[in-house]
């Protein structure tokens, strides 16, 4: 194991060293997994939210229909856990939260933008469908382009700009076409009263992280009931969820979480060999890591390919403990926290190109707000009020 360890970390230095060269995005291993935030600029819920029903459990599902649209999510306790790839850390998530089923679709992100554009929105990056195109870097052929049979797999070639204003266009547009229902507010906005939601944003490469309204220092309306990007500290805490058995708080007591190490969804190491024990009845080892996740490489004697050549459809893995899917693989997803102040915003959970040991709970990446690649996608949240 300590030789696999050992091959773990040459293949993360070498995917580092890969992804900084390379124009599709920027990224860095980091054993941390609990950033420090400022919180005038984490997208969470305000410390004032509350369960809205006393009913409501742990993976409890909700839904919202937008026409021929809609969009699942599953209900995620505030709790205190371990963070880092070695559980040697904690955090806590202190509101209540709904986390999205899936990752975006193109289906879904091609749907609203097209309606946004129309709408006074402005995107800094069209969007792709899934991973594959008959073009390259920067000249993607299918850029934009109508959905087809892959309509299902996640939008990529966005950057984290473009992340951000959907969750106001896809806020706006299901009130366009939400029937009878009740509106929802927007979350980001260009001014301190709340009143102009920001639906504009670019590929420049100055970041104005010091200037509130603009693309990167969005005015966060916390009470805010629209969609969101979640923040890191929400993500691995969906990432890692099982149960809180003892219902202390906490799940950082045994059979309670996905460790630091594992996929989500999966109870083994993630560089483990294959299955060597079938017989046993337990999947374990690579074959637990199959079934939750899209990944690239696996760990026996070395990195060895898995098969996998591209982005799959959102949910085609199992999914984890909560009901949420692709939490471990498929593509990276966004979350609204920065990783270095001014400069680089946080991504997690692995992509179908990386390796298992990049899908893990606790590995927390980065880009820069207009970095973008086929391998990078998102996710919504929303609060609790």
């Amino acid at each position: 194991m300590k030789k696999a360890l050992i091959f773990s970390i040459i293949f993360s230095i070498m995917l580092f060293m890969f992804l900084i060269n390379c124009p599709t995005e920027t990224a860095k291993k980091d054993d941390g997994g609990n950033q420090e935030t400022s919180s005038s600029e984490i997208a969470s819920s305000s410390s004032s939210s509350s369960i809205s029903s006393s009913s409501t459990s742990a993976g409890d599902e909700q839904t919202f229909t937008m026409g021929a649209m809609s969009i699942d999510f599953h209900y995620v306790p505030g709790k205190t856990f371990l963070t880092h790839t070695d559980d040697g850390g904690s955090a806590t998530v202190n509101d209540n939260f709904w986390m999205g089923e899936k990752e975006i679709t193109y289906e879904l992100w091609y749907a609203v933008r097209i309606w946004a554009q129309s709408n006074g929105y402005t995107f800094a990056n069209l969007g792709m469908e899934g991973s594959e195109s008959t073009g390259s870097y920067p000249n993607y052929d299918d850029i934009g382009d109508a959905p087809t049979a892959a309509l299902l797999e996640p939008v990529t070639v966005i950057c984290w700009r473009d992340a951000m204003i959907f969750c106001n266009a896809l806020t706006e547009y299901y009130n366009a076409n939400n029937g009878t229902n009740p509106d929802l507010s927007c979350v980001y906005y260009t001014d301190s009263g709340y009143l102009t939601p920001i639906r504009i944003c670019n590929n420049s490469g100055t970041i104005s992280w010091e200037t509130q309204g603009s693309q990167d220092a969005p005015y966060i309306q916390s009470t805010a009931t629209g969609f969101r990007l979640p923040s890191s500290n929400e993500w691995e805490l969906t990432a890692r969820y099982i149960n809180d058995l003892n219902i202390d708080g906490d799940i950082s007591d045994a059979g309670e979480y996905y460790s630091g190490n594992n996929l989500s969804g999966a109870y083994t190491f993630c560089i483990d060999e294959a299955d060597v024990n079938p017989a046993n009845g337990i999947v374990d080892n690579k074959d637990a890591n199959d079934l939750v996740a899209v990944y690239k490489y696996y760990y026996q004697s070395g990195w060895v390919s898995t098969g996998v050549i591209k982005t799959a459809n959102t949910g085609s893995k199992n999914a984890n403990a909560l009901g949420i899917y692709d939490m471990s693989g498929n593509v990276f997803e966004y979350c609204f926290d920065w990783y270095s102040e001014g400069s680089t915003r946080v991504m997690r959970g692995g992509s179908w190109e990386n390796a298992s040991s990049d899908a893990i709970t606790g590995y927390v990446l980065y880009t820069t707000p207009i970095g973008f690649g086929y391998s990078v996608g998102f996710r919504v949240a929303r609060n609790v009020l």
